[in-house]
């Protein structure tokens, strides 16, 4: 939404933005069985009448679900789009398989913390990150669940450097998979450290 109203995609910024929304139904179509009035449900409209910035927001049913109930409306409306991006990304593609090392960029965010728990899924084990600082590699440990050794402080280091590390940490190979969810040298990165065969 923030590239959006800054005009990165072209196109008429005037629309009404917000991908990911949550919130109580208030009327449903003759047809709908699923959902009544009063469920809390959280969406991704993206063919919906317009964006979630808007009171009130009308969405096929097939982009709706329930809200579990251990999360609140504001954090039910950080899920959709992040978890679609990262299911697309991870699973949908078929990039991946069981036993793969992979090397992952942009772990901590949002469309990162999705893409570990479907790499996961996947009975993917051996997932390498990088971090900018003491602080982060911690969160990626204890909060992430990733091993200390999969993870690379990359701070003070020359690209040169960087590159040679992330071998290193492989035990000197190429990684079976790479994904990149940052972008710019991140992704011209990921592109050099993944096999020839690699995805």
């Amino acid at each position: 939404d923030t590239k959006i109203r800054r005009g990165w995609y072209g196109g008429d910024s005037r629309k009404v933005l917000g991908f990911d929304c949550s919130g109580v139904v208030d009327s449903i179509g003759s047809s709908i069985l699923q959902y009544k009035i009063g469920d809390e449900v959280y969406a991704m409209p993206i063919l919906g009448s317009n964006g979630c910035y808007a009171q009130y927001v009308c969405v096929p049913e097939s982009l709706v679900s329930k809200k579990p109930e251990n999360l609140n409306f504001a954090e039910a409306a950080g899920v959709p789009l992040a978890a679609m991006t990262a299911y697309r990304a991870v699973i949908a593609n078929r990039a991946f398989a069981k036993g793969d090392r992979v090397f992952v960029t942009g772990l901590a965010g949002g469309v990162g913390s999705f893409a570990l728990q479907f790499l996961k899924q996947l009975g993917i084990t051996e997932i390498f990150t990088i971090a900018k600082d003491k602080e982060s590699a911690d969160f990626l440990q204890k909060e992430m669940g990733l091993q200390p050794e999969n993870i690379l402080i990359y701070g003070d280091l020359s690209q040169g450097d960087l590159k040679e590390k992330l071998i290193s940490m492989n035990q000197g190979r190429l990684y079976d998979a790479t994904l990149d969810l940052v972008g710019g040298e991140r992704k011209r990165l990921c592109k050099k450290k993944k096999k020839t065969s690699g995805h």
